[in-house]
Parts: C-alpha cells; sequence; structure tokens
C-alpha cells in the first residue's frame, strides 16, 4: 500500500531504494515501479521485481510543507523566501479587493482606492523580485531568432533538384 501521510493529487515518488540496506544504495530507475489502483485503494507495483516478504525497500516521495505556530517543515534557508513569496501572494489579493470597491459617490475616494491598489501592487512586485533573489532565480533571457536564407550552388554549377535556378 501506500504511506499513510500520502496526499492524492500531491505526492509523488521520488525515489525507491530496493534492496534497503546496502552499504550503496540500489536505487530503482522509475520504470521499474508504478502508483497502481486496485480498485479500492492505490499501491506501488514493481514491474519486474517483487521484494519478498524478508525484504524491504524505501520509498522518498514528497510531501507539502507544514508552517503553522508548532511546526514548520521548510528548510532554514528558505523560509524567507517563502515569507516574501506569500506577502507578495498576499498584496496582490488586496489590490485586487481594492479594485473591485463598489462605485463610491465622492470621487475622492474611488482615486484614494485606486492608489492603494496600485501601492499595493507595486510592494508586491518589489516582494517577488526579493523571492526571486533569495531563491536565485537568474533572469530569464528572452529567445532568440535568426532567420538567414542560404541560396547557394553546387561548385560544379549544376541545379537543385527539388528548387532550381529559375524558381529562385
Amino acid at each position: 500500500d501506500k504511506p499513510t501521510d500520502w496526499i492524492d493529487g500531491f505526492s509523488k515518488i521520488e525515489s525507491v531504494e530496493y534492496p534497503a540496506g546496502d552499504q550503496e544504495p540500489q536505487m530503482m530507475d522509475e520504470e521499474l515501479f508504478r502508483l497502481y489502483h486496485d480498485g479500492t485503494t492505490e499501491k506501488i507495483r514493481f514491474t519486474e521485481d517483487e521484494p519478498s516478504s524478508s525484504q524491504t525497500f524505501i520509498v522518498a516521495y514528497t510531501l507539502p510543507h507544514t508552517l503553522d505556530a508548532d511546526d514548520n517543515t521548510t528548510y532554514g534557508a528558505d523560509f524567507q523566501a517563502l515569507c516574501h513569496l506569500a506577502t507578495a501572494i498576499i498584496l496582490l489579493a488586496m489590490a485586487n479587493k481594492y479594485t473591485q470597491s463598489s462605485e463610491p459617490t465622492i470621487a475622492a475616494s474611488a482615486v484614494a482606492f485606486r492608489d492603494k491598489s496600485d501601492r499595493a501592487r507595486a510592494v508586491a512586485k518589489e516582494q517577488f523580485v526579493l523571492y526571486d533573489k533569495a531563491m536565485e532565480k537568474k533572469e530569464e533571457t528572452s529567445a532568440a531568432l535568426v532567420i538567414r536564407e542560404y541560396d547557394t550552388t553546387f561548385p560544379w554549377g549544376g541545379e537543385y533538384l527539388t528548387h532550381p535556378e529559375k524558381w529562385r
């Protein structure tokens, strides 16, 4: 069976060590195991080799991080980045809330809501930049494209079979 803390739709198998306990870990290729639904529950199925009752295997799988008053499973170095990302998302939600305000009776209050929305978006953008820096994300380079037409001829002066000189 799959692990008890497995979360359907989120968790995935990262690696399987089989047989477990060797001096050098023996990781299985991804083609040699898969999740199988038998009608009632999902199970880890080995496609070629099946462990006996005396053999063990170790499955590494993903789980979401926990962050509450008692527990924090994020890595210490990533915690600051997580805070920047959460702040940016909250500020964008606030900016959207400000832009959805009802039509005011006084035009000046509409300007105030728009100004609050713009400021929240600006600070959110700064928080996304800080998140990218903390995660050491590089700026994405835009794709480059060069189109060049080579209209050469054969050294002996012959014509191309599919596009002779008269069609060029």
